[in-house]
């Protein structure tokens, strides 16, 4: 299939074509996708059959969950450690077209001919529906029905009802959350029917899966790759992957030696970083101690002038932190150090020198109460998430008491076990509390009297 279009727009199947195929969606996802065991088969398995090159295999790591590890003897650097064909793939080239493996693919089919044309990532949603539903070829069906993980184990805000949203405890995100789900049942209203599924629908189950898994290959190119699309994520990744244009295959390449039975990981941020939210909301998950994280302050239009008097003063808290914090903090040792500094409005260094004023001070009483409100404003403290995230405790009450008696961790006992959204939500809100906790500190020692 290689036609498509290159921009935003609509399209929606017949009701009745769609309503037998929810039905088989739903009757082969809930049978496919029983435990991890059948995961880790169908991985197997289908590695063996497609035979592609690889010295890799599914693990399951106690923070991250299921990824990649080398299954083979030691490997260099720059040597491949995996290489899945194109035409395995689900690619959108916006110069070449859509190309899938030969199949029927009839959703992908009737979005890619829409006369006003989908992004890609709504063509490759339709493509994992397809796959689900036993529509597309004779591997997506597998893969999408026992490796891609069922809804009830998203914890992409986005796929979340009101109720659970709200344990997020940040407007912001919450609202992106919601747009997202007008956005996906502006286009597709009826593929966004959940009945009898909860919170996630099939199509938003497709469109998140997309979303935490497809590669921006390059500006032009989006490809969700098998097999590759099970790496986990890390801060100090020990490979990479890249398209190799002689091949034509996705290579997951070595950036260190590597040794039998590691963890293998590839960086889903980049150089540049991304916030806890967006780490939230595109993947469903948020890193600890992530140095790239911020608090969006409000400066009030008093102190907005671009004089240097009225922005926080760097050699004001290198004196009082000292030069070996900020160099831990830089270095990555303390990266909510780092990412509280990068939050806050410092004049540039050069200007520091010609300053002589007192409004510095004022910004800094007024961006440390804004802090103290937005502590204030969560429902649960960092105690209270910290111990639901570490677990029931043997002594005393076995669950944290929050400010509302009818939220759902009101409700854990030591019998229940958390559900993966829910902790996904209860880490997220943790690490804004540490930053804006991180970011009082920071404005409470710059306000202290020389």
């Amino acid at each position: 299939m290689k036609s498509m279009h290159s921009k935003a727009g609509k399209k929606q199947a017949s009701a009745a074509s769609k309503a037998g195929k929810k039905a088989s969606i739903i009757k082969v996802s809930t049978a496919a996708t029983a435990s991890h065991s059948v995961e880790f088969q169908a991985y197997n398995q289908l590695q063996q059959v497609t035979k592609i090159k690889s010295c890799m295999e599914l693990g399951s790591f106690q923070e991250e969950g299921n990824g990649l590890l080398l299954s083979s003897q030691k490997k260099a650097k720059d040597e491949v450690l995996m290489a899945v064909p194109r035409s395995l793939a689900i690619v959108v080239d916006y110069n070449e077209g859509l190309q899938v493996p030969n199949g029927q693919w009839p959703r992908l089919r009737q979005g890619a001919s829409s006369p006003e044309p989908l992004p890609w990532d709504m063509l490759m949603a339709l493509a994992l529906l397809d796959g689900l539903a036993g529509d597309g070829d004779s591997f997506w069906g597998p893969w999408c029905q026992a490796v891609l993980p069922p809804p009830e184990a998203l914890t992409l805000p986005m796929t979340w009802g009101k109720q659970k949203l709200e344990q997020l405890q940040h407007a912001s995100i919450i609202e992106g959350a919601l747009k997202q789900q007008e956005r996906l049942t502006g286009l597709f209203p009826e593929l966004m029917d959940a009945e009898g599924m909860g919170d996630c629908s099939w199509f938003q189950w497709a469109f998140a899966c997309v979303r935490s898994r497809a590669f921006k290959i390059t500006d032009d190119i989006f490809a969700f790759v098998p097999f590759l699309d099970m790496a986990n994520h890390s801060f100090r990744p020990n490979a990479n992957f890249k398209l190799n244009a002689a091949s034509g295959a996705f290579e997951l390449v070595a950036l260190e030696d590597l040794e039998k039975g590691q963890h293998v990981t590839i960086s889903y941020s980049g150089e540049s970083g991304l916030t806890n939210q967006r780490f939230m909301a595109q993947y469903g998950f948020v890193p600890s101690g992530n140095p790239a994280d911020r608090v969006e302050f409000e400066v009030p239009s008093s102190l907005k002038a671009e004089s240097p008097d009225k922005l926080l003063q760097l050699g004001r808290v290198q004196d009082r932190f000292g030069d070996t914090a900020l160099m831990d903090a830089a270095n990555g040792k303390n990266p909510y150090l780092w990412a509280a500094l990068k939050s806050l409005p410092f004049a540039p260094e050069a200007d520091e020198a010609s300053s002589s004023g007192q409004d510095h001070l004022e910004l800094a009483r007024n961006l440390h109460m804004q802090c103290e409100s937005l502590l204030q404003g969560f429902q649960t403290t960092i105690e209270e998430d910290e111990q639901i995230l570490a677990g029931p405790s043997t002594s005393g009450s076995s669950t944290p008491t929050e400010r509302s008696p009818n939220s759902p961790a009101a409700a854990l006992t030591a019998e229940t076990e958390p559900e993966p959204w829910y902790l996904a939500a209860v880490k997220y809100r943790l690490e804004r509390k540490r930053l804006i906790r991180t970011c009082r500190l920071v404005l409470s020692v710059y306000m202290r009297a020389d």
